[in-house]
């Protein structure tokens, strides 16, 4: 509309419509319907009222989100930061979605960017603050290959369910090499030339991800300056991420660290490439794999467990039928359990 007055016309009957509609009290169709039918002239004069402003915002457990469309379904669960690359029915999406909907999710802010130089080139910490005030805790988790710290913020912590853990989420350094893939070492160190899958899974060692490790030990430092004990602090991580936090707690000197936890991960190379410092040899450890996991074998997963039983650790070993490279509730047990019992 180029006639300003015209323009204002269309603005005021628009908005005397939106205003009627939540007078009405509109269910969050009807009203996604109509906020999505405002003329562009009135982005950015509008907000759409708080109790209705979006399907997120408004979605209960009591939503029927079964009458949701994937679309629907997979921007709520986006915008909760929460990945539905698994969900290959709509069912799943509906299943992921009223799971998050029925818990309130926690406030996710990025943590104080000031970070040595050493590793600028690290992608955005984020930190998940507990629900509940309590001994302090934390769980730094470590994401799996291509993913993010948001790949896990809005699902972890609802996943787990622990009141009083704070959740220090890192993201890998981006690969141009690689097309931008976010990865803890170079994927090239794990993929050489002419090797299997397989056999890289079982020749990288902590060379390939000494950045890696250190900004581990970084972050569990900054975690004790807060005032958070060693004791009290737990390495995990999933796939690649996992295999590095890994390492990481079995080479942190400073302290005994609480636990660690390798969700769907290798070990790398063992025997004499495989670093355990004192303050690490009684650490507590639990290794999950899922029994249809075709990106990392299940066979990694034992032989993991077998090594570190070896060298004296107290490990527990889980594994899940039907569960492929992702997670499962059954897991998400499984893991509070273990943490609960590892900070009592």
């Amino acid at each position: 509309l180029k006639d300003p007055s015209m323009r204002r016309i269309v603005q005021i009957c628009t908005a005397a419509m939106l205003l009627g509609a939540c007078l009405r009290r509109p269910g969050p169709a009807q009203f996604a319907l109509l906020w999505s039918r405002r003329p562009r002239c009135l982005a950015g004069r509008l907000t759409a009222p708080t109790s209705v402003r979006a399907r997120s915002d408004s979605a209960t457990a009591g939503d029927d989100m079964s009458t949701w469309t994937a679309r629907q379904l997979q921007r709520f669960l986006k915008e909760q930061h929460v990945s539905y690359a698994d969900c290959f029915e709509k069912r799943e999406l509906v299943e992921r979605a009223r799971s998050v909907a029925s818990q309130r999710v926690r406030p996710v802010t990025p943590a104080p960017s000031a970070v040595p130089s050493s590793f600028s080139n690290y992608g955005r910490l984020v930190t998940v603050e507990p629900k509940s005030a309590g001994e302090a805790a934390s769980m730094i988790f470590l994401h799996g290959l291509g993913d993010s710290a948001n790949g896990w913020a809005g699902q972890l912590p609802n996943l787990l369910q622990i009141p009083n853990l704070r959740f220090v989420l890192p993201t890998a350094p981006a690969s141009q090499a690689f097309g931008g893939i976010t990865n803890w070492f170079d994927v090239q160190a794990m993929m050489g030339s002419g090797v299997s899958m397989a056999s890289a899974m079982s020749e990288v060692d902590s060379r390939a991800m000494r950045t890696s490790l250190d900004y581990c030990h970084y972050l569990v430092r900054e975690e004790q300056r807060r005032g958070v004990p060693p004791g009290r602090i737990i390495l995990a991580g999933f796939s690649q991420g996992g295999c590095v936090a890994l390492r990481a707690a079995l080479e942190f000197q400073d302290a005994p660290l609480g636990g660690c936890i390798a969700l769907s991960t290798f070990l790398g190379a063992s025997g004499a490439k495989l670093s355990v410092v004192d303050s690490a040899k009684r650490l507590p450890v639990l290794c999950c794999h899922g029994l249809a996991d075709g990106m990392v074998p299940p066979t990694e997963g034992r032989r993991l467990a077998a090594e570190l039983r070896r060298l004296g650790l107290p490990v527990e070993s889980r594994e899940y039928p039907g569960m492929g490279h992702a997670y499962c509730q059954e897991e998400a047990a499984d893991v509070r359990t273990f943490v609960g019992r590892v900070l009592a």
